[in-house]
């Protein structure tokens, strides 16, 4: 817009065939010569604005990203927190771990007779439930 009054204005000059070597002439040429100066900074200041601009958008989606990631690790981190915090109660790892959590047999099958997660051989009930999903 700038850019477009300033060429108005040097066409009206123009019109006028003011002469540089007047007074006048000198004074209105130079006046323009300084205002499409003043139009070129302008012009480079917004597109230096502008890359500005681009960056922080940039800049601001990053961080979006880096938040929703530290959001995921500080939940995992609680969950794990309340597991340890729990005593581990069988009831409570059912609500932690939905359905949808795949155990693994090899969990399972980490167990022998000699090393039971409850220290009871073959005797105890939780030795059979393993035995049985190491079976499947």
């Amino acid at each position: 817009m700038l850019s477009e009054k300033i060429a108005y204005i040097k066409g009206l000059a123009e019109g006028l065939k003011l002469q540089s070597d007047s007074k006048e002439g000198k004074i209105i040429l130079s006046i323009i010569e300084a205002l499409e100066s003043v139009d070129e900074e302008f012009s480079m200041v917004y597109e230096e604005i502008d890359e500005l601009a681009d960056m922080i958008d940039e800049t601001d989606e990053y961080v979006e990203a880096v938040d929703e990631d530290l959001s995921d690790v500080e939940e995992y981190l609680s969950d794990i927190s309340e597991m340890v915090n729990s005593e581990l109660d069988p009831d409570y790892l059912d609500d932690l771990f939905d359905d949808e959590f795949d155990y693994g047999e090899e969990i399972y099958a980490a167990y022998d007779d000699e090393d039971c997660c409850c220290g009871g051989g073959k005797a105890n009930h939780c030795c059979e439930d393993v035995e049985e999903v190491v079976e499947k």
